[in-house]
């Protein structure tokens, strides 16, 4: 598992794992929205899967919130956007997440809509993009938590065995 540190890497994982870069958010847009996370991590976190969606969709009619940028870390969710007056941030614990799911829905272009649906105790955040891009972002989601899981399983045991 490597860690994301740069806007131009984490714009880059997207490209190279086809997770797309968002609906309608050129590379210029991915990357402004991806250097905002990075503004936003804590000292002790790395990014281990990164992607641009439609913030809380609900339908093509309805208003939405937007393009965010969203980051799993080894301690968090985090999604960020630029709004007209500053920004917004909104970050969930890993462990208050419950399910990440992937759900299609409606015709948009070509490949339709996927909806990525992250489940938490508080609240559900909907992330549109294309199908197939959700698809694959629902996919590397899930491996990421599996590492992150595991790594966090393996570490008290490494340090409880370096102190005898």
């Amino acid at each position: 598992m490597i860690a994301l540190k740069t806007p131009e890497e984490m714009y880059q994982y997207c490209i190279d794992n086809e997770l797309g870069t968002g609906m309608g958010c050129g590379k210029g847009g991915a990357i402004k929205r991806f250097n905002l996370l990075i503004q936003n991590l804590k000292d002790d976190e790395n990014v281990y899967c990164v992607f641009i969606g439609l913030h809380n969709y609900k339908k093509q009619t309805k208003s939405n919130e937007g393009n965010y940028a969203y980051a799993l870390t080894n301690k968090r969710c985090i999604m960020v956007q630029h709004k007209l007056f500053g920004v917004s941030v909104q970050a969930v614990d890993v462990e208050s997440i419950t399910n990440i799911s992937f759900v299609k829905t409606g015709i948009y272009g070509i490949n339709g809509i996927g909806m990525i649906c992250i489940d938490t105790y508080k609240e559900t955040f909907n992330v549109a993009i294309d199908k197939i891009s959700a698809q694959k972002i629902c996919n590397r989601v899930h491996e990421a938590f599996e590492d992150i899981r595991k790594s966090a399983v393996s570490t008290p045991t490494a340090q409880a065995i370096d102190t005898y």
